[in-house]
Formats: C-alpha cells, structure tokens, sequence
C-alpha cells in the first residue's frame, strides 16, 4: 500500500523435474563410468591441458599409495616425484602434436624403480579440435621385459655353449687324438722291438703310453665334471669357506708337496651358502693354478682371502708366480685355452671355475701385472645377504708338507 504495508506476496515456480533428472543421470553416468574405469586391469589417468591429473582408475591407486590423493596433483610430481615433466614426456608430446604418443618408463617407489610400465597418451580435443587433455593408458609389462631379459641371457647362454661345442670338437679332433696316435705310434715300435728280441726300450715306450692315456684319461674326467656343472646340483647349505678351502688345499695337496710353497689363508672367512661340492671343486682348481704356475719362484706364496667393496664380499686366490699378459686375462677361462703349452694341463679347470660361481649368481675375474708378477683371480658368489654372517677360523699358515 501507500503506506509500504505489505499487501501480498508474489509466488513463482519453477518445474525442475528435468533438471533434476539430468543431474540424477549425470550422477549415474559418472557412476557408471568409475565403474567402466576401475573395472579395467590396466591403470587409466585423465589430466587436463597442465598435465593436472582430474580422474584416476583404482589401478593407479593401488600402483601408487604413498602419493594419495591422486586427483588434483601434477602428474610428473605423484607417478616420477619431479617438479617439472619428464624429459620427452609422452603426454606433452600428445597435447602438442594432437596424436597418440606411447613409450615405456619405470614404475617408482621410493625413488627406486619396481617394475616396467608402456604408456599410451591419447589427446582429448574439444569441438574445435583443440587439446583439453590427455587420457593416460598404462601397461604394466615388468614380466614381459624381465622375460625378454631372461630370454636375451639364455640366448648369450646358449651362444657360449655353441662356442664351447666348437671348442669341444676341435679338442675330440685333435686333444683326444693326439694321445691315441701316440699310444699306437708306440704299440707298433713296441711290436717291432719284441719281433726282433730288442727289450732294452721297452720299459721307456710303454711307460709313454702310459703317460699319454692318462693325459686322455684327465681330459675326459675334467669334461664330465664341466658337463655336469648347473645341472647335478646338490642343494645349496650354508658353510664356512675357511672350511671349503681347507677340503679344498686337501684335494690338491699332491700339487702343493712338489714345491715348498706357502699357502695363507685368511683366519676368518665369511659363511657362503653354496653347493659345497661344486665350490671345493671350484676352489681345488683354483689353487691347483696358482700352483702350476710358480716357475722357479724362489719363495713360492698362495694367500686365500676377502675384501668388502660397495656392500659385496670379494674372495680372492693370489699368486706370486708367472703371471698373465694383461691382453690374454679374458681369454683364460675359455674352454681348452692353454696360454702355456709346456705347462700340463687341459685347458679345462678355469673354465669349470667360472661355470660353477656364474651357477652360484656370482662372476669371477682375473688380474696380472704381467708376465713375473703374480696373478689373482677374484670371486663373488650370489647376494651380499647370502654372505654376510663370520665363518669359522682356520689355520693362517698351512706348511708345506
């Protein structure tokens, strides 16, 4: 009224039904689209044209719990913890050229790599054909690459074998043959001489006979055993190595008593948890080298010991005989390589060694300063888990016998 009383008041409705329809559909296609997501085994992320992640698939969430939440975030910082995008970052690359993009990176935790994941980087355009976004589709493939890694090893594997089959029939060819022709080189003079009653030179040629069979005799022995290494395996036990070297210094002892040498071991050596037949095997051969090795050394000297570098256990059998030409180190654990053929032998013992440490997940090598100066070959066996408790002590110095 004139007086600013209120006389009535004004009503207006509005019908809302169709709105609150679309929102209830809304709701649902959104629902259903979670469920379309999650339901899917790859991980799935939606960021916008900032790389600011908006949606996510509970792959991703379980692939990356330490970052959550998700949503909201830059992608680079919660999936690579990186304050900028990565170098030749995928989903940049499809924002710019507007076409799927797709490269393999690491997945991370922690700052240390956990596994293999193939990302396809999908722009989302809008009606006009700009990018507004990218839909990141990843794959884990850590089984399929550590597959084709395994697949490359057996492949290196069987490509050493090859070459060690090659070796094998040059020896069976000529190693082999060589004692054979002997032997019936000297069966016929043998013959020759008992024909015309000449007994005087028997007892030399039968006795080079004899010397040429067991030359063939080791050789085969010494095949068997590399033959059998990585696949007549006795179960793995942890055991001192003072121990193992010990079984092993026995073994050869009939080396060590035609020369005074001295032999230092280490009073305390790590436990090793090995197939001990195999690794008294290895270490036999090992000082059974050195051993060969001395020359006319005045003081011959074997030290057995260990060293820590970068939280892996070194053991190492040094010498102080003839030493290696620094160019031929690679080449002494090749099969039937003899760099000193006046030095008896096969060519089989180094390369029986480096089978069984590689069988034990371990790699040896050698070093020289060259000819004169002494050599050491160097071993690690396995995890430094696996080796890190004390051994029992031994003798520090086994005299010559």
């Amino acid at each position: 009224g004139e007086d600013g009383a209120v006389q009535g008041v004004v009503m207006v409705f509005r019908d809302i039904s169709e709105f609150r329809r679309a929102e209830e559909r809304l709701r649902r296609s959104e629902t259903s689209l979670r469920s379309v997501l999650d339901a899917v085994m790859d991980g799935l992320s939606v960021t916008d044209d900032q790389l600011r992640i908006i949606q996510v698939n509970a792959v991703m969430e379980k692939w990356y719990p330490q970052a959550s939440p998700l949503v909201g975030r830059l992608c680079h910082q919660v999936y690579h913890g990186l304050e900028k995008p990565c170098a030749n970052c995928p989903s940049l690359k499809a924002l710019e050229t507007r076409e799927r993009q797709s490269t393999v990176i690491p997945r991370t935790k922690g700052g240390l790599s956990t596994g293999w994941l193939e990302l396809f980087s999908y722009p989302i355009l809008d009606s006009e054909g700009r990018a507004m976004g990218v839909v990141e589709h990843i794959r884990d493939i850590t089984d399929r690459v550590n597959a084709q890694d395994e697949r490359e090893r057996l492949i290196h594997r069987l490509e050493v074998q090859n070459e060690e089959l090659e070796r094998f029939a040059y020896t069976v060819s000529h190693d082999l043959k060589s004692p054979v022709i002997t032997i019936k080189g000297f069966l016929g003079v043998v013959l020759k001489d008992l024909e015309i009653g000449r007994t005087d030179r028997l007892a030399v040629d039968l006795n080079r006979m004899g010397e040429a069979a067991n030359h063939m005799g080791r050789l085969l022995d010494e095949l068997l055993q590399l033959s059998r290494v990585g696949r007549v395996v006795t179960p793995p036990e942890r055991v001192s190595m003072g121990r193992l070297v010990l079984d092993a210094v026995e073994r050869v002892s009939g080396r060590l008593m035609q020369k005074p040498i001295r032999l230092l071991v280490e009073p305390t050596l790590p436990d090793v948890v090995v197939d001990r037949p195999r690794m008294v095997e290895a270490l036999a051969n090992l000082i059974d080298n050195a051993a060969k090795f001395m020359d006319n050394q005045e003081d011959p000297l074997i030290e057995i010991g260990h060293r820590r570098e970068g939280g892996r256990i070194i053991y190492f059998v040094r010498d102080n005989g003839s030493g290696i030409e620094p160019r031929y180190l690679d080449r002494v654990f090749i099969l039937f390589e003899r760099l000193n053929p006046r030095i008896e032998g096969t060519g089989v013992g180094l390369a029986l060694v480096k089978r069984v440490i590689e069988t034990h997940g371990g790699r040896i090598w050698a070093q020289s300063d060259g000819p004169g100066r002494g050599a050491t070959f160097s071993f690690t066996l396995g995890k430094p888990s696996d080796l890190d408790s004390p051994g029992s002590v031994v003798k520090k110095h086994v005299p010559p016998a």
